[in-house]
């Protein structure tokens, strides 16, 4: 019984002294937002406060990576790698330039908006003519297979149980209306 009781007013020592450290005056950089008169005088060159960067660090530079640099450099120059951005024009003369240019139009074009759209449109019907000379289009209509009729049914009965789970979850939903008495008819065969 005496270690317990020692052991209970240690911790609760332990405890006393957390909570009188926790209620005490923090230090004016510990506090937030501190107004100039409330801290001491030049006590910003005292602490030192972490900065993050948003930038990366720069590589560190030592002899190694100098080394790798300086033969990287060597060996793209003699394999004459520049990764020029647009490729060098091999000119002989003039005429070789203006067959290379390419020409600039500043004149309004003849072709309105529709018919140039037309015209885009009548080319690719003809490049599928070309290429699809069977005359088969892809949305024709063929034959269902097995697997893709059961797919439908599926989908339409997802369908239809979505619409039954919103009547049910959604306060605003409106169901279809429901055809009255005055709707139905009796045709006679005659």
């Amino acid at each position: 019984e005496g270690a317990a009781q020692v052991e209970k007013t240690d911790a609760e020592k332990l405890v006393e002294k957390m909570e009188a450290k926790l209620l005490a005056q923090k230090p004016w950089s510990m506090r937030g937002e501190v107004h100039g008169r409330e801290r001491p005088q030049n006590s910003l060159l005292d602490d030192d406060f972490p900065v993050e960067y948003a930038s990366r660090m720069p590589p560190l530079v030592t002899e190694e990576v100098t080394r790798g640099l300086e033969e990287r450099l060597k060996r793209r120059i003699r394999e004459k790698v520049w990764d020029d951005v647009q490729p060098k024009l091999e000119l002989t003369s003039v005429g070789d330039w203006k067959a290379k240019a390419t020409p600039l139009d500043s004149e309004k074009s003849k072709l309105g908006l529709v018919d140039l759209y037309e015209k885009d449109y009548l080319e690719k019907l003809r490049l599928q003519a070309l290429q699809n000379p069977t005359g088969e289009q892809e949305g024709e209509e063929r034959e269902l297979t097995e697997e893709e009729k059961r797919e439908r049914q599926v989908i339409q009965m997802w369908r239809e149980l979505s619409t039954m789970l919103d009547a049910l979850c959604n306060s605003h939903f409106v169901p279809e209306a429901v055809p009255t008495d005055n709707d139905l008819r009796v045709v006679l065969a005659g």
